[in-house]
């Protein structure tokens, strides 16, 4: 276990009893988690008992509020995370409960921190009911809400757009998926998106894995990828990396390839990614280069090419193989970008004890043999990955994560032992990074 110096968060707020059976409130790909407008923070989980609980705190860290939406079952399901968002009226949306079925959600009956929730209901959807992974996304000044979804099942899906129409208070669906691997033209696949990153100017971007099925070897997860597009008007026209229009619904044979992976190299589905400063647009995922240890790998656009890094030296020899939510022993790494392009990689990792960890990578070739490492919290945390607030960090480079301990096992979800443990939100200030 690496002996690092731990960063102590400057403020912890408790927000009671979480289910920890599995990792379904510490998975990243529940875009978002927690997110902070109007000196408001906003932070879900599910409890020990399968209800929703959605937490208000304020930026001087005390709770404004705390309600339950009832349930009526526990989240086996590791891919059913909550996912919450703010429309430009300032309610709040909570969808959760869906994979490869029915959408559950819900709106909050007013804009202020003590406003309550209707009972959740399943989302106008004319599609069919094989929605997985909601993912509200916005810019961040406020523009009209984006709820963006797969439609269908791992290597046979699309990505779709609904937008939240604020004067009929509903969803409405674009007529076209955006991104599909159900052209005739090619083999069927399914479209994976890392974590999407906005830039000030409104540029939303996002960078794409696909998932191809594997005939001979049904436990195989073949990931191949990575794709990049690129939108300035919330994905009703698309471009890519190099600025070429592109037809909706994008697909494999679109010219939006930046890397090529094999799919044998156990590339991670559902990475990160962030815009630098200047424009530069950035991944975080992970894969291996052949040699059985997956390693995390930092990309970013330097003119016209794209540079990829080592972000790390892990020594555990694994590969992605089986059904469902897997038990990994690193987490999918999160990525926050400072001011002056220095990159923090959070984790989880089994080589560090299961703690959270933060390594800082100095631009401008992000080289790992002049990284420094820290731990944030000096604790197991089980299968925990980094669920963190991108909104308070863009704002005033607030580091602000949601933290518990959670089980995760390679026979289903319904096999667990800890049934709860304590869920927390962890504030840092980036001044103790520098």
């Amino acid at each position: 276990m690496h002996d690092l110096d731990s960063v102590k968060p400057k403020t912890i707020l408790s927000l009671g009893p979480a289910w920890a059976g599995n990792s379904v409130n510490c998975v990243p790909f529940r875009i978002s988690g927690l997110i902070t407008r109007r000196g408001v923070r906003y932070c879900s989980h599910y409890d020990p008992e399968g209800n929703v609980v959605v937490t208000r705190s304020a930026s001087g860290n005390a709770i404004l509020s705390r309600h339950v939406i009832a349930k009526s079952e526990l989240p086996f399901d590791a891919h059913r995370a909550i996912s919450i968002g703010l429309d430009s009226q300032n309610h709040l949306h909570v969808a959760f409960g869906a994979h490869d079925s029915q959408l559950l959600i819900t709106r909050s009956t007013g804009s202020e921190p003590d406003s309550d929730f209707p009972p959740a209901a399943p989302i106008e959807n004319e599609l069919g009911h094989h929605i997985s992974y909601p993912m509200f996304v916005s810019r961040f000044d406020g523009d009209q809400l984006v709820l963006l979804f797969r439609n269908g099942s791992a290597a046979d899906a699309e990505l779709r757009i609904k937008r939240f129409d604020i004067t009929a208070r509903r969803w409405r669906d674009d007529d076209y998926p955006i991104i599909t691997g159900r052209d005739p033209s090619s083999v069927r696949a399914g479209p994976y998106v890392n974590t999407p990153a906005y830039d000030g100017d409104g540029r939303a971007v996002l960078f794409i894995v696909w998932r191809l099925q594997s005939r001979s070897d049904p436990q195989a997860v073949n990931n191949t990828g990575i794709d990049c597009i690129v939108s300035y008007d919330n994905f009703r026209t698309i471009i890519n990396a190099n600025r070429e229009p592109l037809r909706i619904p994008v697909t494999q044979n679109d010219r939006t390839k930046i890397i090529a992976i094999p799919s044998d190299a156990s590339l991670m589905n559902q990475g990160t990614s962030a815009v630098r400063k200047d424009g530069s647009m950035m991944f975080l995922t992970y894969w291996d280069d052949g040699d059985g240890f997956p390693q995390y790998r930092l990309g970013w656009q330097e003119g016209a090419a794209w540079r990829v890094t080592a972000a790390s030296r892990f020594g555990t020899s694994f590969g992605l193989r089986g059904p469902g939510t897997l038990p990994l022993p690193h987490s999918r790494p999160e990525i926050l970008v400072a001011q002056d392009g220095r990159v923090h990689v959070i984790f989880r990792s089994r080589e560090y004890g299961n703690r959270l960890a933060l390594l800082t990578l100095e631009p401008p070739e992000y080289d790992l043999g002049s990284a420094r490492s820290h731990i944030l919290v000096d604790e197991d945390l089980g299968f925990y990955e980094p669920v963190v607030d991108r909104t308070a960090w863009a704002q005033d480079g607030t580091l602000a994560i949601y933290v518990q301990r959670c089980e995760q096992h390679f026979d289903g979800d319904r096999n667990f032992h800890l049934s709860a443990a304590e869920a927390q939100l962890m504030m840092w200030g980036v001044e103790q990074f520098t």
